[in-house]
């Protein structure tokens, strides 16, 4: 899966390669940082709480779904207790009609 941030990073920042070269250092140093950030995620999501805070939907469940669901559609591994709670808020009717949204009319 490191060669899937690889390949997302050049497509996301497709001209950086230009400017830089190839970085596979630096995709290297990326993709140990996303497990990291995922073991965080892991212990969070292990106090069985509806949202990352309590409760309540907020602004970090948003964000972390995007980054769940970016890493899904790479073949990214995330742990199944990760991919349950992305699974219920990509499902709410909200979620769904801004996906709608946000993705660009095809040519």
């Amino acid at each position: 899966w490191r060669g899937l941030v690889a390949d997302f990073s050049t497509a996301r920042h497709r001209y950086l390669p230009e400017f830089y070269g190839p970085a596979p250092e630096a995709c290297e140093q990326a993709a140990a940082y996303f497990g990291q950030q995922m073991r965080s995620v892991e212990r969070e999501l292990a106090e069985d709480r509806p949202f990352l805070l309590g409760d309540r939907l907020t602004v970090a469940d948003i964000l972390l779904s995007t980054c769940l669901s970016w890493a899904t559609s790479y073949g990214v591994p995330i742990d199944p207790r990760a991919a349950s709670y992305n699974a219920c808020l990509t499902e709410r009717p909200a979620y769904r009609q801004a996906a709608i949204r946000n993705t660009p009319p095809k040519p």
